[in-house]
């Protein structure tokens, strides 16, 4: 076999290889997907970028309204959890608004809204 066909040869064993390995295929680490993860491709903790409402009333079927929508009782909702911004809570019980406040939410804060 001469140097070309050397060289052929060469080139058609990459190309298997090549092909045998997919191209989003990571290196393999000791760690598969059952026995744990690599910590170069993953990281280490999420950060959340939502902030919180926490609701307090003595009456825990009284109504809250986000943006003008329902969002639920004060039971159901004792802790939002929302996207930074500016929102209008509203909580109702029967035909009364007790409170109506424009709240502004910040990425990682609490606020507190205590209806008693």
């Amino acid at each position: 076999m001469g140097n070309k066909g050397r060289i052929l040869a060469a080139g058609l064993s990459l190309a298997v290889l090549a092909a045998a390995v997919p191209l989003y295929s990571q290196p393999y680490w000791g760690w598969g997907p059952y026995w744990g993860y690599n910590p170069y491709y993953y990281p280490y903790y999420y950060y959340d970028p939502r902030g919180t409402i926490d609701l307090e009333s003595t009456n825990e079927t009284d109504q809250v309204y986000i943006n003008g929508a329902y969002a639920g009782t004060v039971d159901d909702l004792d802790t939002i959890w929302l996207n930074p911004g500016k929102y209008n809570v509203k909580i109702v019980r029967g035909n009364r608004i007790l409170v109506q406040r424009d709240v502004y939410v910040v990425s990682g804060e609490e606020v507190d809204i205590d209806v008693r």
